[in-house]
């Protein structure tokens, strides 16, 4: 399970999938999902997370696009930063977004 809390101010804790919301009505600004997730990374105000199927999910601020990664690739690193993620794919190839 992967666990966030802290500021919540552009749903960067709230993680994508199933979560329970008797915490934000508790305002713990703390989200619950289930799966396995094998990286996470913060950056500014926003989050980005691999699952076990290698997918990357990025939630919270995205103005400048930071939460918008390349679509139907497979992941095993991530690093997220004030406005950019950067990702490395299974086939190592650098990407960087925002």
């Amino acid at each position: 399970d992967l666990i966030c809390w802290g500021s919540n101010s552009y749903k960067q804790t709230k993680v994508p999938g199933k979560w329970f919301d008797f915490w934000d009505a508790l305002g713990l600004g703390a989200f619950v999902t289930k799966g396995h997730w094998t990286a996470v990374s913060v950056g500014e105000q926003h989050t980005c997370g691999i699952t076990s199927t290698k997918e990357l999910a990025c939630w919270g601020r995205g103005d400048s696009g930071q939460t918008a990664p390349p679509p139907n690739m497979r992941w095993k690193m991530v690093a997220s930063g004030r406005r950019h993620s950067c990702g490395v794919t299974t086939g190592g190839n650098l990407w960087c977004w925002g």
